[in-house]
């Protein structure tokens, strides 16, 4: 999976500290919701000079985050034939920098080679990055086409599933109620952006999560009718045990009784949740 990034520049500010914060947040949450599905290389302008002794914030929290997901600059690891991926002409000469990189796995042996390119035709004051990956499409994908994945659907528009998605909503926003009663106690800008930042990753998390878990709901049950619902389960549930009945004791006249009953309540909450849908 490759992943294009242009981060934001730091001036020194904590405004560009904060924005910076953000964006790599984001980063970071993308990177934990496909790192088990897929080798991934992140590759753009993060605005982060690796090689400077000057380490800024915004450099010292991108070493740290990527450390924790185990990606390494792969533009510092493979030999190249340039020092610097950035340069702008002054009065005082050339000033030059290395704020483009490659993040990755050193341990995907499908990547083959990480380089920069030389300026060439590029108008721009950036060099170009590339990468060589070996990538076995047969494997992958035996007839050689990538075909689109089915997924199950959030049906918004059913009463019965946004109620229990607001349910799951509150559980998960509940469990960590901590992190936003934190909110409540922001001192200056600096801890503002800190806790605002968290607040709203954990936000997100929540969300999807929540979608998650509804539609796991309907997969789990084999059920992925917009109508479908824990009450008519239950009776779907009772109609299959009447059937049973019936069919085992035929001559009983009761249980066939029951067994027409029940079928007949199931079909009528059927129409009234399409209805409602």
């Amino acid at each position: 999976m490759l992943i294009q990034v242009y981060m934001p520049y730091y001036d020194n500010s904590e405004i560009s500290t904060a924005a910076f914060e953000m964006e790599i947040g984001l980063l970071n949450t993308i990177i934990n919701e496909n790192k088990l599905k897929y080798e991934l290389l992140i590759m753009g302008d993060f605005n982060c000079d690796l090689h400077n002794k000057k380490q800024t914030p915004n450099t010292k929290l991108l070493k740290k985050i990527m450390k924790e997901q185990s990606l390494a600059p792969l533009d510092l690891h493979f030999k190249q034939h340039f020092d610097f991926t950035y340069f702008k002409m002054t009065d005082d000469g050339i000033v030059t920098s290395w704020p483009d990189h490659i993040f990755g796995s050193l341990n995907n042996n499908n990547l083959k080679t990480a380089q920069l390119l030389p300026i060439g035709n590029n108008f721009g004051d950036h060099r170009g990055l590339a990468v060589q990956y070996e990538l076995n499409m047969a494997a992958t994908h035996p007839s050689g086409i990538n075909k689109k994945e089915n997924k199950t659907k959030m049906y918004w528009n059913n009463g019965y599933r946004c109620q229990q998605y607001s349910n799951e909503m509150t559980n998960l926003l509940m469990t960590h109620k901590d992190i936003l009663n934190d909110l409540t106690s922001i001192q200056d800008i600096r801890e503002a952006r800190t806790k605002l930042t968290k607040a709203f990753t954990l936000i997100c998390n929540c969300l999807k999560e929540a979608s998650i878990r509804c539609i796991a709901d309907d997969t789990k049950n084999n059920k992925n009718k917009f109508w479908w619902n824990p009450a008519l389960r239950q009776i779907h549930e009772d109609v299959c045990l009447a059937y049973r009945n019936y069919k085992a004791n035929e001559k009983n006249n009761q249980a066939k009784r029951k067994y027409y009953e029940i079928k007949k309540l199931f079909r009528a909450q059927k129409r009234l949740a399409i209805k409602l849908k």
